[in-house]
């Protein structure tokens, strides 16, 4: 997250200064280890930089596929255990130094936001903050780091900031809705600095979602 961002939030509040403290901590452990693989001699950095992971590429296709129906006729009992061995994985290859790419970041991000824990949604965020440092505009990392900060809010029964996260009822006749934000923390002008929809927008989607 931008620190012009920072600095706008109400950081002062208690509740938050655990949540950036983690955040933060395991951001600096994953850039260090990310640091730590990256190649010294000059002459082999421009092809590790280039090199894509393939299997990545495709665990994240395989993430979104999942994903790319209505969302009333997924079968979340079996995408969940997709989830998880995706996630396995990921966390294997983030362990053995396999991220090297913006687009690697990215693509280890978007798996671990649909992880099951908070502690996996703070690892999406820290990956999506180095994808954005590498390249922010090699993919919508810049996205991805609000999505998984609204999430981490969601998932401790926080107001979001951005407006990313929408969520939906379990009785029959639930509608989508927009989840609880907090609308004095991040402005439109922020948002679309992101990449991420005005509070409008994010409104207007959750109508569509429920057509």
């Amino acid at each position: 997250m931008r620190e012009t961002q920072t600095l706008n939030a109400p950081i002062a509040r208690r509740w938050l200064r655990p949540i950036r403290l983690q955040a933060s901590v395991l951001f600096i452990g994953v850039l260090v280890a990310a640091c730590a693989q990256l190649p010294t001699d000059t002459s082999t950095a421009t092809a590790a930089v280039v090199a894509r992971n393939p299997e990545l590429a495709e665990i994240r296709r395989a993430d979104q596929a999942d994903r790319q129906v209505r969302a009333d006729k997924i079968d979340w009992s079996l995408v969940a255990a997709r989830d998880k061995a995706r996630l396995s994985r990921v966390r294997e290859i983030i362990a053995t130094g396999g991220l090297r790419t913006a687009e690697d970041y990215f693509d280890a991000a978007l798996v671990c936001q649909h992880g099951g824990t908070v502690d996996d949604i703070r690892l999406a965020y820290a990956l999506a903050t180095i994808s954005a440092a590498i390249d922010p505009k090699a993919t919508s990392a810049n996205w991805l780091t609000a999505a998984a900060w609204d999430r981490i809010m969601m998932r401790m029964d926080k107001p979001q900031w951005y407006g990313t996260q929408f969520r939906k009822g379990k009785e029959p006749n639930a509608r989508w809705e927009l989840y609880n934000i907090d609308e004095t923390v991040v402005t439109d002008e922020q948002r679309k600095v992101l990449g991420v929809p005005s509070l409008e927008e994010a409104r207007a989607r959750a109508q569509r979602m429920n057509e």
